[in-house]
């Protein structure tokens, strides 16, 4: 069974978090096929939606700040089921790609 090169653990890392760098691997890459390479670019990228997400929301509120200060603020997302979904989607689907081109890049290296 051959290994993986560095290349193939690049792109599979950098495919969720740096999508236009991962995609830029994956064409030039030759361990995998047409179709593996078409998947790997359609899913949306947003590994980390929902850290940015959460971050930005973070930030709203310590910039708005709790008024009376004495209130005890209290941090909470809010955010309606439709958007939690969509946003579960963005954080799990590009990582579900880079899992699956994980193991695809190691059936055609063993083959």
């Amino acid at each position: 069974m051959k290994r993986r090169s560095g290349r193939e653990w690049a792109t599979v890392t950098l495919l969720p978090l740096v999508w236009v760098v991962g995609v830029v691997l994956l064409w030039r890459s030759r361990a995998w096929t047409l179709r593996d390479k078409v998947i790997g670019t359609l899913v949306v990228p947003g590994g980390l939606a929902f850290v940015i997400y959460v971050a930005i929301d973070a930030a709203l509120l310590l910039y708005g700040g709790c008024e009376p200060p004495e209130a005890g603020c209290s941090v909470a997302l809010d955010i309606d089921p439709v958007s939690a979904l969509i946003l579960g989607l963005l954080t799990i689907l590009p990582l579900v790609s880079a899992v699956y081109l994980a193991i695809r890049a190691d059936l055609r290296r063993s083959t």
